[in-house]
């Protein structure tokens, strides 16, 4: 049984009612599920109603505790539509607030469990998913649980079935027939609707291949987002389904994966139906693959969300308002690590510019497009052949992107090779070396896991409370 002196200190931690005993009902249920752990206490339940998302609107919030005084926040959801399936790894429960705690030594190890009501058939009455421990965002839960129910049955929560009043956010703006492509003399990129055949190539496919289209509107304009995959199963399914389930109406979703030997390209054909265009064949490098992408791009602006990377909600492009944007438009990205509470913001400064934060014109990149030559640093070196225009890029403070640590521009094994390019481009010889040499220094005594901890440890931030 839970040890009433650690159910009080967690009690009043979470500010619990003192009466419990009218959630005996929610307890009696969810204890009749196929959980992991058997659930002792409801000691927190609110309604928690929310706009329709993908599929699903929720209902109820719980708080519980097991018998080994872990907490389980417990969401309670109804949903109307399979899309749901497909949201699994980029659930809206996190945010900025959930993120930045900062988790006191001694507070219990904290787990999520999503429960869907489903209103839609499935070949078995209840199906139970565990989120593996490489999509998991920060470190504020430790596992995240997904349980579908087929309707009907007997719960104790209230809710509505009226699922014909239920639309998903996303409408497919689809044509059968290309934009007008004109490619201007001067510039370096000549736009296509698909790849020139490429003697190696492993794979193609998307919309485009079958004769179906997206084009700009003036309430709409199209935005084009590029995601660049080389061996990238770990995440790839994650990024994927950032995009995919964004509320804003028109965006077009390019894949450019650079030939992988693991599952990618299968995971990118179980979502093929949303995406665009994709395409399997070997490139340069991560830059060459990005060029590829923005040979692609039809939209009036271009956004690189590669590999890992994902946009922080779903509401993040809808709320924009690119039909209002002249210019291009940067946001913050943040980084997350899984060992310590805090995120670490990165926004525009200069030429530095977090790519998956930044959204475009497309007019802009035309005549500055990557250099290969650079395999580590052809952004930053892209950024000092844009002026002016990076001083036209409007900075706003909202969060677009959530990346993970360790990526080329955070990992130990490209710091040598990142300074290295940076002293053939940038004027400021002194000012690369006073910025790599004592982070190269740290890297030669300290493992990965530490450099990461201190490096998060010094720069990021919390939640003011």
């Amino acid at each position: 049984m839970l040890d009433q002196q650690k159910y009080c200190s967690i009690n009043k931690k979470l500010k619990a009612p003192k009466h419990l005993l009218e959630f005996n009902f929610y307890l009696s249920f969810l204890n009749k599920l196929k959980l992991p752990n058997k659930l002792v206490a409801v000691i927190k339940a609110e309604q928690h109603k929310t706009d329709d998302m993908f599929g699903w609107h929720s209902l109820t919030s719980l708080t519980c505790v097991n018998e080994a005084s872990e907490i389980y926040d417990i969401d309670i959801r109804y949903a109307w539509s399979n899309i749901v399936f497909k949201q699994n790894l980029v659930d809206h429960g996190w945010s900025e607030t959930i993120l930045l705690e900062d988790k006191v030594k001694d507070t219990p190890c904290r787990h999520k469990i999503i429960i869907y009501f489903c209103d839609i058939f499935m070949p078995q009455k209840e199906i139970i998913e565990e989120v593996e421990e490489n999509f998991l965002i920060g470190c504020y839960w430790q596992s995240i649980l997904h349980l579908y129910l087929q309707l009907p049955f007997q719960h104790p929560f209230e809710h509505q079935l009226h699922n014909h009043d239920h639309k998903d956010a996303q409408e497919a703006l689809l044509f059968d027939y290309a934009p007008v492509i004109i490619n201007e003399s001067g510039s370096q990129i000549k736009t296509v609707a698909l790849l020139p055949d490429h003697p190696e190539r492993k794979g193609e496919g998307g919309l485009r291949k079958h004769g179906s289209y997206k084009h700009s509107n003036s309430h709409n304009p199209l935005v084009s987002i590029i995601t660049v995959v080389f061996n990238g199963e770990k995440y790839i399914e994650q990024t994927i389904q950032s995009v995919i389930n964004q509320s804003y109406k028109n965006i077009e979703y390019i894949i450019i994966d650079g030939g992988s030997t693991d599952k990618t390209t299968d995971i990118i054909k179980k979502y093929q139906s949303y995406i665009d265009y994709w395409v399997s064949e070997p490139d340069l490098n991560i830059y060459d693959a990005m060029n590829k992408g923005f040979m692609c791009a039809m939209g009036e602006f271009v956004n690189f969300m590669n590999v890992g990377d994902i946009f922080f909600n779903n509401k993040v492009l809808e709320l924009i308002k690119f039909e209002l944007c002249k210019d291009s438009i940067c946001g913050q990205n943040v980084y997350f690590s899984n060992f310590i509470s805090g995120l670490i913001y990165v926004q525009m400064q200069g030429q530095s510019i977090p790519h998956q934060s930044l959204f475009m014109k497309r007019e802009d990149f035309k005549k500055n497009i990557f250099n290969p030559v650079f395999k580590y640093c052809a952004d930053s070196e892209l950024w000092t052949r844009f002026n002016p225009i990076t001083s036209t890029i409007k900075s706003e403070k909202e969060i677009i992107s959530i990346s993970r640590f360790g990526g080329i521009s955070t990992s130990k094994q490209y710091l040598i090779s990142r300074m290295l390019e940076h002293l053939k481009f940038e004027h400021n010889k002194l000012k690369i070396l006073i910025h790599f040499l004592p982070k190269i220094i740290f890297t030669l005594v300290l493992n990965e896991k530490l450099i990461e901890k201190l490096y998060f440890f010094s720069r990021r931030q919390y939640r003011k409370k």
